[in-house]
């Protein structure tokens, strides 16, 4: 088809303006990808060109330069690319200037206000208009804003503001939006507003070892998160929990329903490890508040207010939820930029989100496989951490959301463990904070750290897993909890500040034998308009160099062109003028002193603070990370674990041995470990013991701190009475000692028993606060073995005594009744007795003789019906009674039928030995001979609700292929 080409010339302000269209009325100017923001052109009545908006879309004949175009009379509505952007006329710019500065020009549409989800949506043949939404929008003016909409309250209602952001959810129709809202010049950002977040993961397991994380426990117990409060950003975790008991602040904020995935996340933050060994948090002493996430509405809400984070002092969010995947930098990405900003001790943890397999739909890399898939715009954000996951053995998973970011910056920064999604690998780092957050306080006179600072310090010292390097996938590596409060216990952190074109620099000694130096930038960056091309404000440039030979070195940076092998590829050093995070490695630096500095390359809003982490490791030297001397195997008493350590040996084989005799002999686990795995896999033998591993490399030998091997015990309740309860638990071979638990004002305690070697003791429950109760081995040294899971007495199925009365028909032999008890503990005697007519008679008389499970045999039951029950006497002459329980016992005949007589519109049953399977025909006649019932009977047990029937005798009739039975049945 050929398209002809028009050119318009008409006059505006004594200037001549060009536009250059199609016979089909689209630009030929401007990237395609930017053609819906172009304006369709109408003509007035007199014969003129009508502009709806006094903007243009252009094409730049040079790199955008901001600076440059302000001086020529252009204002940046808003950039779309390097090349491209959304433009507004200074009246006086002549028509040389715009023929000097643009390639091609259009006029413009309101739609460049637009994200790319909505402009998606509006552009779908099928989207209605006249359908209310909720619309989520960003302002530059917010009183004239609000003023406007005052006008228009009946049909355009406000929902939810963050005013720190001048953003806010509104509920219109497409229409009125298009008609009221869209042309409003202090309109900057338009989105259809999130819909419900979603969990990214439930909690499968806990393991702490793989992020160091038991090793920062055993070093530093000390730490726990105290007196810093963590908000759960989902709907309320169950604050009932004894798991986060006591440390639960209550809120405003939180929602009404009580969400699993919220709390367990709230238990990988800070369970207090009072339900079993895998319920210990992170930082298991935090207080713990919660947030809801969604609106009453059902959209994804903004930030929390500044003073809400003031108030109740919260110094780490954790947001383990995800909507679509988005790949653009939307209100509230801004918003949680803006949120960081006027928060600066405030650190947001996000998930990355469990769509790693996602092809995005919008942005630059739309339709690249397994790339940019983070699920929700506010991932987006530069000063927040988003966190993805790896499997024990530090392989970054596949259903993990990947990066980059929509203009290329790293995401994830970080990755933690996690089996199950993102949503638990977010809350180890959550609590890992916050334990960074206690020990900086601990040094600071109680100030907390700059949340810049803590991303440096754990940037700074993860473990490089997935693809060499910087990566898409893992970030900046698996956080090291160990390496990171290291950092911070030696102050290896610098802080700056530095302006356009300033230059800080600071003196670095590297020591001989210093292996992998590392060193990370982070600021805090001022938040980016909604829809920006690219997020970065602030550009600041690292360099480090040596000051003997004068060899430099610049950060890591990606590939972050849009197709695969691109994005796959290992970075490369160069500056980097994209992301608000720079590394700087030197695998084997040179001793000596070195230069760090750091450069305002490009900062039009500063002063910019800034903070720099660095660190380096020895060259030979091995450390075990797991088992440490607080430590199990296995970690929780049931998985298979595996030994940990960490090493800078080029020598890459070890010997592992281990002993169960605290040295006296040793036995060979494997000859040849492969150290740069850094983890070895072992199933721990079945024993309760104290054990000692030893690693030997090049004739020098590691050896841990003694650990324990054990499983966890196996409890039982001897009895339940009203004012007292027995507990008994497994005697085990080799243990000296046991240990008593209960649940105390937040955490389990320990209950002094009379002999520390019984198995079995009776409390006085008025000496308890709660029925929780737990038990651990004391194996030796009083060291203590793993303990069992807490138990709650009151739902262990055992009442006074009795834990069950069981009663078993035996064909041909009689009634088998069984009981049994908690314990015999006190017992006389056991009676079993059956019902005779409106009385109980004893059938048996039995001493417990120290059994728990009483057996007798019934062997001349009543033919049908039989009631049992049971009685307990003690020796201070007590008595429990078993509720009765019924047995049909068949010798004579083959079918029962009862009762009988029966009531009317009552229930007749018939009940059939097992060994009749075939069949049965059930039919019932009045005295007249006329059937009025016809049932038949497929099962052992049958009831029959009989209809309405006179009173007076009938006769049932019994057929089948073996069987024929008939008789009288009596209605009253």
């Amino acid at each position: 088809m050929m398209h002809k080409t028009w050119l318009y010339f008409f006059p505006l302000s004594a200037l001549f303006y060009f536009f250059l269209f199609d016979a089909n009325g689209q630009s030929n100017s401007s990237a395609n990808s930017w053609s819906a923001y172009v304006d369709s052109l109408g003509m007035t009545s007199d014969g003129t060109l009508e502009k709806k908006t006094p903007l243009y879309l252009v094409k730049f004949k040079f790199p955008y330069q901001k600076n440059y175009l302000q001086n020529k009379g252009v204002r940046v509505v808003r950039k779309l690319d390097e090349s491209n952007a959304i433009i507004h006329y200074d009246k006086n710019i002549s028509l040389k200037d715009r023929q000097e500065l643009f390639i091609e020009e259009s006029t413009a549409n309101n739609k460049w206000k637009f994200s790319p989800t909505l402009l998606k949506q509006t552009s779908n043949p099928n989207f209605s208009p006249s359908t209310p939404t909720y619309y989520s929008i960003t302002v530059s003016n917010w009183e004239a804003f609000i003023n406007e909409i005052v006008q228009h309250s009946h049909t355009i209602k406000i929902k939810a503001e963050y005013k720190e952001a001048n953003a806010l959810i509104i509920e219109s129709t497409y229409s009125n939006l298009e008609n009221y809202i869209l042309p409003l010049e202090w309109v900057t950002f338009i989105d259809k507003a999130p819909s419900t977040p979603q969990q990214e993961s439930p909690l499968l397991d806990m393991n702490l070892m793989v992020n160091k994380i038991n090793l920062v426990h055993h070093q530093s117990p000390e730490l726990n998160g105290k007196n810093i409060t963590v908000s759960v950003r989902e709907p309320v975790f169950d604050t009932e929990d004894i798991d986060l008991k006591g440390r639960v602040i209550p809120s405003d904020l939180e929602g009404s329903t009580i969400s699993g995935h919220a709390t367990d996340m709230a238990t990988v933050i800070a369970g207090g490890g009072n339900s079993s060994v895998k319920s210990k948090g992170v930082a298991w002493g935090a207080n713990l508040t919660s947030s809801n996430n969604a609106t009453p509405e059902n959209t994804t809400k903004f930030p929390d207010s500044d003073s809400d984070y003031q108030r109740l002092q919260i110094s780490v969010q954790n947001h383990s939820y995800g909507n679509l995947v988005e790949s653009y930098y939307g209100n509230l990405a801004q918003a949680f930029d803006v949120s960081a900003n006027n928060n600066p001790n405030l650190l947001h943890v996000f998930s990355a989100g469990n769509s790693g397999e996602e092809i995005v739909e919008m942005g630059a890399y739309q339709g690249i496989e397994g790339f940019s898939n983070l699920t929700g715009n506010y991932k987006m954000a530069k000063n927040i951490l988003t966190v993805g996951s790896v499997n024990t053995t530090g392989v970054p998973a596949e259903q993990v959301s990947k990066g980059p970011a929509y203009d290329g910056r790293v995401k994830p920064e970080l990755v933690a463990y996690s089996t199950s999604g993102s949503s638990t690998s977010a809350a180890i780092v959550s609590g890992t904070v916050t334990l960074l957050q206690e020990a900086y306080k601990l040094d600071n006179e109680q100030s907390l750290p700059p949340s810049a600072l803590v991303k440096a310090i754990l940037i700074n010292s993860a473990e490089d897993v997935g693809p060499e390097g910087l990566d898409y996938f893992s970030g900046y590596g698996n956080i090291n909890a160990s390496k990171a409060l290291q950092t911070i216990n030696e102050k290896s952190f610098f802080k700056g500040s530095v302006n356009q074109r300033e230059t800080d620099s600071f003196q670095l000694h590297v020591p001989p034998k210093a292996v992998n130096l590392k060193i990370t930038l982070v600021w805090n960056d001022p938040a980016a308009a909604p829809n920006s091309s690219t997020a970065l404000i602030n550009d600041l440039d690292l360099e480090l160099q040596n000051n003997i030979s004068s060899i430099s070195w610049e950060p890591w940076v990606l590939n972050h062109y849009p197709h695969p092998d691109s994005l796959k590829q290992a970075p490369k050093r160069q500056a980097d003028h994209l992301n608000n995070i720079e590394q700087i490695t030197i695998s084997d630096p040179e001793e000596g002193d070195y230069t760090l500095t750091v450069k305002g390359f490009d900062i039009p809003s500063g002063p910019q603070d800034y903070f720099i982490a660095f660190q380096w490791e020895e060259e030979n030297s091995f450390k075990w990370t797991f088992p440490t001397g607080s430590d199990n195997m296995p970690y929780d008493g049931e998985s298979i674990s595996q030994f940990r350590w960490e090493t800078t040996f080029n020598q890459n084989m070890g010997k592992l041995e281990l002993s169960l005799d605290e040295g006296e002999t040793w036995e060979t686990i494997n000859e040849n470990i492969d150290l740069s795995d850094g983890l070895f896999q072992w199933e721990a033998p079945e024993v309760f013991s104290i054990a000692i591993a030893k690693m030997t490399i090049m004739e020098k030998e590691y050896l841990t701190e003694p650990f324990t091997i054990s499983r966890p015990i196996n409890f039982a309740i001897g009895f339940n009475c009203s004012d007292s309860v027995m507990i008994n638990w497994d005697r085990i071979p080799n243990v000296e000692a046991y240990t008593l638990y209960t649940l105390g004002e937040k955490y389990l305690e320990e209950i002094p028993l009379p002999n520390p070697n019984d198995t079995s003791i009776v409390l006085n429950k008025s000496n308890f606060t709660t029925p929780f109760f737990s038990v651990a081995p004391e194996i030796k040294h009083k060291k203590k073995g793993i303990r069992s899971l807490t138990f709650d007495y009151d739902l262990q199925g055992v009442e006074c005594y009795v834990v069950s009365f069981l009663v078993d028909v035996l064909p041909e032999e009689g009634v088998e009744l069984t009981l049994n008890l908690g314990t015999d503990y006190q017992v006389d005697a056991i009676e079993f007795e059956r019902r005779n007519g409106n009385h109980f008679s004893t059938i048996e008389r039995l001493n417990p003789n120290n059994h728990s499970t009483i057996k007798y045999l019934d062997s001349q039951p009543n033919e049908g019906h039989n009631e049992y029950r049971a009685k307990v006497s003690f020796k201070n002459q007590e008595e429990i009674l078993t509720s009765p329980v019924l047995a049909y016992y068949f010798k004579e005949t083959s079918i029962l039928i009862f009762p009988n007589p029966v009531k009317q519109m009552g229930i007749l049953n018939i009940y059939k030995k097992e060994s009749l399977e075939e069949t049965i025909h059930f039919q019932l006649f009045n005295a007249n001979g006329r059937m009025v019932y016809e049932k038949e009977l497929r099962f052992e047990k049958e009831e029959l609700p009989l209809p309405y029937l006179k009173r007076g005798i009938y006769f049932y009739s019994l057929y089948s292929n073996k069987i024929r039975e008939s008789g009288k049945i009596i209605i009253l």
